[in-house]
C-alpha cells in the first residue's frame, strides 16, 4: 500500500487518497465488537504509582476508611486513568516483545498502538490530541476493566508541521468485569510519517481566551460550599507541574503510556517534537487533581469536554494547569458547575481551555 509520506510536491493532495479505506469506514465499529480488557484487575498499589508523578493527595484513593465514609465500598482511583487501566499487558507468554538491541527500538508490538486501523496507511508516528469523558462513577480497586468498542467517528487527513497524516476520532465504552458501564471516552489520534521539526498545528490561545460567563447577569451570586464562598467568574487555585525526565519517566511507567515520544529526547526529536513531553493521560491526571482541590472529597467529576492539544508540554519546563467557574447550576441539595480549565507553559495555552462539569454537595 502507498504511504502517506511517499513523494508528493507540497501543493499536490494525491496522498490523501491513502486515507479513503479509513474514511470510507466511518461509523463502523473497528474493533468488530471485540471487547479488550486491561492488564488486569486494578489493586491498591497501581492507584498508588498513578498519584506519585501526580503528587495527587486525595485521601480517597489511598484510604479505605475514608473511601467508605464518602460512600464507596472500596478505593477508588481517579475518574481519568480509566485510560490507563483499560490498556492491555504489554507482553503476552510466547510472544517476543524486545527484538533489537538498538538504541531507540520499539517493541516488536504495542497495546497502546492497537490493531484496529487496519485500514489506514503504515504510519511510524501518532500522539493524542483530543479527549471527551462521561463519568457515570470513579473506578475502584478490584474492578478490572475493558475497553468495548472502537467507534470510528471521523478520519480528517492533513499536513501539518511534523508530518502528513490524519486525525482520527474514536469512541469506546468503559466497563467493568460485571458488564457495568462507568465510563464512555471519546479521542482523536494524529497518526503520520515525521516529515518535519516542530510541533502540532494549531493556533495557540493566550491566558484571556479561556472562557466566558454563561451568564454574566448572575455573576455576582455567591455560593457557598464546605464554608467556602464562590462566584462565577472565580478562578479556582492553580497547580504548577515542573516536568523534570524523571517525573516523566514515573508518569509513563504509572499510566502505561510507554510511547517514547514521552521519555527519549532523541525519539521525540526524530517524530517532529522538539524534545520529550508530557503524555496525554499524565495532562488529564493534572487536570483531575486541580479539579479535586476546588472540589473536595464530596464533589464528583461528571465529564471532561474540549481537552485539546494546542502545543507540546515539554521536558524542561513547568506547567501550570488553571481553571475558572463558567457556571453554577442550583439543585435541591447539590450544585452543578462547569469549570473551564486548561494547561499553560511558557505564557501559552497548551491544552485546552475546556469544560469539566463537576457536582459538589451543599454546606
Amino acid at each position: 500500500m502507498k504511504r502517506a509520506f511517499d513523494s508528493d510536491s507540497a501543493g499536490s493532495e494525491s496522498w490523501k487518497q491513502t486515507w479513503e479505506p479509513l474514511i470510507a469506514s466511518v461509523g463502523s465499529d473497528l474493533s468488530q465488537g471485540q471487547v479488550v480488557s486491561g492488564a488486569g484487575p486494578i489493586e491498591a498499589t497501581t492507584v498508588w504509582r498513578y498519584l506519585e508523578p501526580l503528587e495527587f493527595d486525595c485521601s480517597l484513593h489511598y484510604d479505605l476508611d475514608v473511601a467508605r465514609r464518602y460512600g464507596f465500598t472500596n478505593i477508588t482511583a481517579p475518574y481519568t486513568s480509566i485510560l490507563t487501566f483499560t490498556i492491555p499487558p504489554m507482553w503476552q507468554p510466547g510472544k517476543a516483545l524486545f527484538t533489537s538491541d538498538e538504541r531507540d527500538s520499539q517493541p516488536a508490538y504495542s497495546p497502546i498502538n492497537g490493531n484496529d486501523l487496519r485500514v489506514a496507511p503504515q504510519l511510524t508516528g501518532f500522539f493524542a490530541t483530543d479527549f471527551e469523558m462521561d463519568f457515570l462513577r470513579p473506578p475502584m480497586v478490584g474492578d478490572h476493566l475493558s475497553k468495548r468498542g472502537n467507534v470510528l467517528l471521523s478520519c480528517v487527513p492533513k499536513w501539518v508541521t511534523v508530518g502528513r497524516g490524519a486525525f482520527i476520532t474514536l469512541q469506546s465504552e468503559v466497563i467493568t468485569g460485571d458488564d457495568e458501564v462507568i465510563g464512555k471516552v471519546r479521542h482523536t489520534v494524529f497518526a503520520y510519517e515525521p516529515m518535519f521539526d516542530g510541533q502540532p498545528s494549531g493556533t495557540s490561545s493566550k491566558p484571556s481566551d479561556v472562557g466566558t460567563l454563561a451568564n454574566s447577569e448572575h455573576a455576582a451570586k455567591e455560593f457557598s460550599m464546605s464554608g467556602i464562598s464562590f462566584r462565577e467568574g472565580d478562578d479556582i487555585e492553580p497547580v504548577v507541574f515542573p516536568l523534570s525526565v524523571y517525573r516523566l519517566v514515573m508518569a509513563a511507567g504509572a499510566n502505561r503510556d510507554f510511547n517514547s515520544i514521552h521519555h527519549n529526547s532523541e525519539y521525540a526529536k526524530k517524530s517532529g517534537a522538539d524534545e520529550m513531553y508530557a503524555n496525554t493521560s499524565f495532562l488529564l491526571g493534572m487536570w483531575e487533581r486541580t479539579i479535586r482541590n476546588f472540589i473536595g472529597l464530596e464533589g464528583t467529576l461528571r465529564s471532561i469536554r474540549g481537552f485539546r492539544m494546542k502545543k507540546f508540554n515539554p521536558v524542561g519546563t513547568s506547567t501550570t494547569v488553571r481553571g475558572r467557574i463558567l457556571s453554577v447550576t442550583e439543585g435541591s441539595d447539590h450544585f452543578l458547575i462547569d469549570l473551564s480549565i486548561w494547561c499553560e507553559n511558557n505564557g501559552d495555552v497548551t491544552v485546552g481551555p475546556g469544560v469539566a462539569m463537576v457536582s459538589v454537595p451543599k454546606s
